[in-house]
Parts: C-alpha cells; structure tokens; sequence
C-alpha cells in the first residue's frame, strides 16, 4: 500500500510539470507491476527468474522516484538456475522496500542497495544489503514520527513457518545491523535462507 500510494503520487507530480512522456512511461510500468502482483496472489511458488524480473521493475520505479542517485548491485550466482527453483512470491519485495523507505533516506551520501541470490549446496540463500542508518537508526525515526508497523517482516516470517518441511528443515529470515560505532560502516542486511527441498523444483 506504501508504495502504490507513492508510485501514483509519482505519476501526477510529473503530470503536474508537464513531463507528460516519463508519466507515461512510468504509468507503463507501474501498471506491469501491479499486473504482475495481482498474476502472484494465487499463486504458491514463482520461478526465481520471474521474481528477479518483477523486482528490477520495482527497483525501476523506486528509483524514479528518488531525487537522489542510488546504485544497484545485483550478485546472482551463475551457477544458480533462475527458471529451475521457484521461491513464495513477496519474500523479498517488502526487504527492498524497507531499505528504500527506512534506509536509504536522502541524507546518505553515495547510497547503495545489494541484492544477491546464492545457492549453497543445501541451501538458496537471499540477501538485501544497503549502507543506510542501519537498524538501530530505522527504528528510532520510526519511532520519533509514529511510523506505521511496518507487517512486511510479520509476513515474511509467518510464510516461511508454513513451508513443507524435510527432515526438520526450517527457512529463517535474520537482520543484522551494520552500523558500528568509529567504524564508519552503516546499513542494514537482511538475508533469507530456505533449504532447497523447501524451494519448488520446477525442471
């Protein structure tokens, strides 16, 4: 909801200033997004390729929106099959948001936001890194403005809970603050590991 209400106040400020063509544009690929949410509610599993086209396209809009330049870095391992696992949809989506709307705010100098996909023997391992106010940071200004509570992280947990399991195999979700003192090092990492007979094997 967060970010729809945004993204369309996204397009009338352009219509308001006359740049007609990027609110057309922009208007494009938001109406793919939400097309491709929609497409993902009934659904249990989504390939990873699928999920990697839909967040680049969510990335895409959320940059627009920023004034400020942020740098992307995608880290896919190449030995990962993108159309053979399939992932819940919206297990990461709600991780990138977070970093944009509680991290990445406009006083960072050179922001900059890290998706990776790796697969480890047992395992598909799933971070979201950025080098925003960190953890500890976000949730004070949460606090201080009386932010809404944020259910992306209740879902993301509660999904993972009911995931079939084998022998015992659990997924877990864990955030870590990179901010330390005199270091000079900020942000905030959030990473998903789902053992891959949790993960749906599509070929």
């Amino acid at each position: 909801p967060h970010f729809t209400f945004n993204a369309l106040n996204a397009i009338q400020e352009q219509l308001l200033t006359k740049d007609a063509m990027s609110a057309v544009n922009y208007l494009a690929d938001f109406a793919k997004l939400i097309r491709k949410t929609l497409d993902m509610f009934d659904r249990s599993y989504i390939s990873l390729k699928e999920d990697v086209e839909f967040l680049k396209t969510y990335i895409k809009l959320e940059l627009i929106r920023h004034a400020q330049p942020i740098q992307v870095v995608w880290n896919i391992d190449p030995q990962l099959d993108l159309e053979q696992w399939a992932i819940p949809p919206m297990l990461v989506q709600p991780l990138i948001e977070n970093a944009f709307k509680h991290g990445l705010i406009s006083t960072i100098k050179s922001p900059k936001l890290s998706i990776c996909f790796i697969q480890n023997p047992t395992d598909l391992y799933i971070c979201v890194e950025d080098n925003g106010i960190g953890l500890k940071n976000s949730l004070k200004n949460k606090s201080r403005f009386n932010t809404n509570q944020s259910k992306g992280m209740s879902l993301i947990r509660a999904r993972l809970s009911i995931l079939p399991s084998e022998n015992g195999d659990k997924s877990s979700l864990k955030l870590e603050d990179l901010s330390k003192e005199n270091s000079g090092k900020s942000g905030t990492r959030v990473s998903i590991t789902i053992p891959l007979s949790q993960c749906s094997k599509l070929k």
